[in-house]
Order: C-alpha cells, then sequence, then structure tokens
C-alpha cells in the first residue's frame, strides 16, 4: 500500500465516561514542525491531566516513528494512536489526544478505545490522499522563458519554492519525481534530491 498524507489539520473531541477528550491532527514533515505541533498543544491545554501523541515522518534516513502515552497505563494511550496512522500508511503527520479526566475509571480497554476512537474521529475531518515523491531542483531562465515555464511547471503539478532575480530568473522548484525528466530535457535542471 502506497504512503499518504493528511489534505489538512483537523481537530474532534468526545465526552466518555465524563473525561473529555480532544484529538488534533497536522501534517510535520520534519523534526521541527513536529515538535512545534507538539509544543503548541501542550501551550494550548496546560492544564489537561495526559497529552498522549503519536507521529509517522518519512526523511532521508527513511521512516521514523515514535509515540508517548504520557501517563497513562503503557500501550493505552500513543500505541494505538500510532496504530492508526500505520494502519492508514500515513506518513508526514503527528496526531495528540488531550485527556481532562473525568473522575471514572476507563480501564485499559476503555482507554484503547477512547483514544483510538477520538483519534479516528480528527483523522476522518483531515482527510487523506496518496503521497507523491517531490524531485526538488532549481532552473534558470532568461525572463522572456518565464512565463511559459511557469505554465508547463503548473500543467506537470510542479510549484516554485523560491524566485532569484538578477540577469536571469533562478527558480527552486518542486514537482513529481516522475514528471522530473521530462522537465529537465526542455528547460535544464540542476539537481537538489528529492522527498522520497
Amino acid at each position: 500500500m502506497p504512503h499518504c498524507v493528511l489534505v489538512q489539520a483537523a481537530q474532534a473531541q468526545q465526552i466518555i465516561s465524563k473525561s473529555r477528550f480532544i484529538a488534533l491532527v497536522q501534517p510535520c514533515d520534519s523534526a521541527q514542525a513536529t515538535q512545534d505541533f507538539l509544543d503548541g498543544v501542550q501551550a494550548q491545554y496546560p492544564d489537561a491531566r495526559h497529552i498522549a501523541h503519536a507521529w509517522r515522518r518519512l526523511s532521508p534516513q527513511g521512516l521514523q516513528q515514535r509515540f508517548s502515552d504520557a501517563g497513562e497505563p503503557s500501550g493505552t494511550a500513543g500505541k494505538p494512536v500510532l496504530q492508526l496512522l500505520e494502519g492508514r500508511e500515513l506518513i508526514n503527520t503527528a496526531l495528540a489526544v488531550v485527556r481532562y479526566f473525568g473522575g471514572i475509571k476507563l480501564g485499559t480497554g476503555g482507554l484503547v478505545r477512547a483514544y483510538a476512537g477520538t483519534a479516528r474521529l480528527a483523522l476522518d475531518a483531515a482527510g487523506s490522499q496518496p503521497w507523491i515523491a517531490q524531485a526538488l531542483g532549481q532552473v534558470r531562465l532568461d525572463y522572456a522563458r518565464l512565463a511559459p515555464f511557469e505554465r508547463e511547471l503548473a500543467a506537470l503539478d510542479g510549484q516554485i519554492l523560491e524566485r532569484l532575480f538578477d540577469a536571469s530568473v533562478t527558480l527552486q522548484i518542486s514537482l513529481p519525481l516522475a514528471h522530473q525528466p521530462e522537465l529537465a530535457q526542455r528547460w535544464g535542471w540542476v539537481n537538489a534530491g528529492n522527498t522520497g
């Protein structure tokens, strides 16, 4: 099964036996983005009893993933969230589930169902789509060739990441890896790697 990525960030919540569970999920394609997301959740819910989380990320070193049960019994909070991410083949995704304890103990099975169920609601709201490996590169053009290049790049689902203007235009671009040879043949290309 191919990797998938989120369509958008999302949030969901539910009350289970008087405990409030809030799941937040966000695309995170770097270690810094993941840490910023988790720090943001902690700052938004500083008085929460538990903030369990899981993340999966495709890096140059391969697939990386982690989870934290955040003080809940081992394997009852972050682990079922990670298993959801794995089951949906999601990458570059971080998901946190906040719990405000309502005074009624749920037991290990109840905790697993509550954390996984709330996470599932957020994932369903976020939606997913197949991940497409991207080629990263640089193209140098005369100003007269910029508009035709931009039209072709858009038709190939590519995007301009950065523009540098001097005697000519230097563009840092990203486009689906499958289209890179086609574009390189017509416009020239300095390879800067790919995202998978």
